[in-house]
């Protein structure tokens, strides 16, 4: 389904798989983020948040939903992209 959404589209589309991406854990919730909107954190879903998820005109996002709960993986990656909740 996500490729056929993305084929259908004029522009560019980039798929990013979570599922992928190193991560090192979840939000800490240590709030060191704070101050430069930098994570502890050094990792490929930091490098993601900073040079593809910011960089977007649009983000579509698609998910397995269990539960009626989307996936660890989206909860996790909102959870990092807190560190650019400070701006």
């Amino acid at each position: 389904m996500i490729t056929v959404f993305a084929n259908n589209l004029k522009n560019r589309v980039e798929l990013i798989n979570l599922d992928e991406l190193t991560t090192k854990g979840g939000c800490l919730g240590c709030c060191s983020c704070g101050y430069d909107n930098t994570c502890v954190y050094n990792d490929e879903m930091n490098n993601f948040l900073h040079n593809s998820f910011l960089n977007s005109d649009a983000i579509v996002i698609a998910s397995e939903i269990k539960d009626r709960y989307l996936s660890w993986q989206i909860k996790r990656f909102w959870d990092r992209s807190f560190t650019h909740g400070h701006k």
